[in-house]
């Protein structure tokens, strides 16, 4: 019977080591926190920012909640062309996703970033409605720096951050290139 219960303790000593290395390598990076940075001279900037869109279903324009550019800075320093939206998802576990998206109506990117508790990973894919394009631009996240008001945030809060990645792109034509994509964020968790 002692024998038993070591060899149960021991698996479970194993399993409980798998889990936390795994959940350090799916999520790598830890998230710093500033309380002050929704009062940053970046995040005030949004307001005189314009959002461009390719397509426009709806009258008026809409608020800028991003400055987040892929790739090079907009040589216009007022135009955007991503939003963002944070969603909460509590089940199976409390996963939380920032989303940059910029869209043509036909084509775009997304950058997601996954955050549970204080870590993140950020993946970067490229879409399409083209059921025939089997080729894609792949981004790699060589480091990566996410900055957040607080630590946990529930259904209708207000979230602020800024996030900073440097990423390797391999083209279709299989050319490689490296860059720095930076922005601020502020929006309502949904």
């Amino acid at each position: 019977m002692n024998r038993i219960l070591k060899n149960i303790i021991f698996i479970v000593v194993i399993l409980t080591i798998i889990v936390g290395c795994s959940f350090i390598m799916l999520f790598p990076d830890s998230i710093s926190i500033d309380e002050k940075i929704k009062y940053s001279h970046e995040i005030d900037q949004l307001k005189s920012k314009k959002l461009s869109v390719f397509y426009s279903f709806g009258k008026g324009t809409e608020s800028v909640n991003t400055d987040f550019y892929l790739k090079e800075k907009p040589d216009n320093n007022d135009e955007v062309f991503f939003r963002f939206y944070s969603q909460l998802a509590k089940k199976p576990i409390p996963l939380q996703f920032l989303t940059f998206n910029l869209s043509t109506g036909y084509n775009g990117v997304r950058v997601e970033i996954y955050k549970i508790g204080n870590r993140f990973r950020t993946e970067i894919n490229n879409f399409t409605d083209n059921a025939s394009e089997t080729e894609s631009t792949e981004y790699k996240i060589l480091h990566q720096e996410l900055t957040l008001d607080k630590g946990d945030y529930k259904t209708g809060d207000s979230i602020f951050g800024k996030i900073k990645l440097e990423i390797e792109e391999t083209g279709t034509d299989q050319s490689v290139r490296k860059y720095l994509s930076q922005g601020v964020f502020k929006s309502t968790v949904q």
